[in-house]
């Protein structure tokens, strides 16, 4: 594993912790599915402001890292998503697809998780 990798491991690592300096100023962030959450984030503010009013209330949302594999440019960690809103748990499994930028920042993001009629249950609510 060369620099570049490590580097691209690492803000993705960041980002992962939320935080903001891993993620490039016009970071598209894609969120899939049928919720109120799902859709097309551009830029710092629809990313860490507007998805997150999106996802509210939340009594608890996690999202945990397991494997983080990098290609170049392109990274893919598995997670564990373990939430709690309105009554309502869920306890996924994941995959985040990242695109770095040549500077090392999330310039873009796929979200998926392995159930998502649950997850836009979970948010519907």
């Amino acid at each position: 594993m060369d620099a570049r990798d490590q580097r691209n491991i690492a803000a993705v690592r960041g980002f992962y912790r939320q935080e903001r300096e891993h993620a490039a100023p016009n970071i598209i962030w894609h969120v899939p599915g049928h919720s109120p959450v799902s859709g097309e984030y551009v830029g710092w503010d629809a990313y860490f402001t507007t998805m997150v009013s999106r996802m509210e209330p939340l009594d608890r949302w996690e999202v945990e890292p397991l494997d983080v594999m990098v290609n170049g440019d392109f990274v893919v960690a598995t997670s564990r998503v373990v939430g709690e809103r309105r009554g309502q748990r869920i306890d996924l499994r994941g995959v985040h697809l990242f695109r770095l930028s040549d500077d090392g920042k999330v310039a873009e993001g796929w979200g998926f998780v392995n159930d998502q009629d649950a997850l836009d249950a979970f948010f519907s609510a």
